[in-house]
């Protein structure tokens, strides 16, 4: 294709890796509101083609490699930090942003952009690609219950003393997805009100991420 690749020589296993330089246009948008900016301590959408070998979630936890994809985030003070996957796909991975990575400072002096590279490895070669991160020091956002990033937010209601009793969701999809709407919730019942968001609060533990849901972003009695 004319592009410069890269070759590299294995010593141990006598073999040749070769990089290929991919088409740039990896784009990264928020998973909950599928638009940027995006902030360290959230779950984010990377699109583009050619991401991973395969669609793959993992059996547990959430993975620096997975369906044959890795993803590192350069941030703007050049530290180099691998993201957490929780699926992918050829044309989409999901990740995790580490709270440890640095957002930009705003000053006068525009600092260096954000990128990450999405490295994919095949049983004959790896190929590379680019593309910025709007990055923010924060970037809340809801998870919508029709997942479209807009509506009725993704969330539940308890108003029962037993701890161990699952909530009830705060919308109704009669008609599939793009049907959603808001429950009636009789508030002099009490309860816990408990919406799915990121952006918000860094996450702790990584294994308790889960695809599509987020953290807890909202808890109140």
């Amino acid at each position: 294709d004319g592009k410069p690749d890269i070759a590299v020589a294995n010593r141990n296993s006598n073999s040749i890796s070769v990089l290929l330089n991919g088409n740039a246009g990896v784009s990264t948008v928020s998973a909950a509101r599928l638009i940027a900016p995006v902030s360290p301590g959230s779950l984010v959408f990377i699109n583009g083609s050619g991401l991973a070998t395969a669609g793959q979630a993992p059996t547990s936890g959430a993975p620096i490699v997975l369906g044959g994809a890795s993803v590192v985030l350069t941030d703007s003070t050049g530290l180099q930090t691998p993201l957490y996957l929780l699926s992918t796909s050829p044309t989409q991975i999901e990740a995790y942003i580490p709270a440890t990575v640095n957002a930009p400072t705003y000053s006068p002096v525009n600092p260096p952009p954000s990128f990450l590279t999405v490295y994919t490895s095949s049983s004959s070669s790896m190929t590379m690609q680019t593309g910025a991160v709007p990055l923010k020091t924060l970037a809340p956002a809801l998870f919508s219950a029709n997942g479209t990033g807009e509506g009725v937010a993704l969330g539940t209601i308890s108003q029962s003393s037993a701890a161990a009793t699952p909530g009830t969701s705060i919308a109704t999809c009669p008609d599939g997805t793009f049907s959603c709407v808001p429950n009636a919730i009789d508030l002099s019942k009490g309860g816990t009100l408990t919406l799915q968001g990121t952006g918000i609060l860094s996450a702790s533990d990584i294994s308790s991420l889960t695809s599509g849901t987020g953290l807890t972003a909202y808890s109140s009695p």
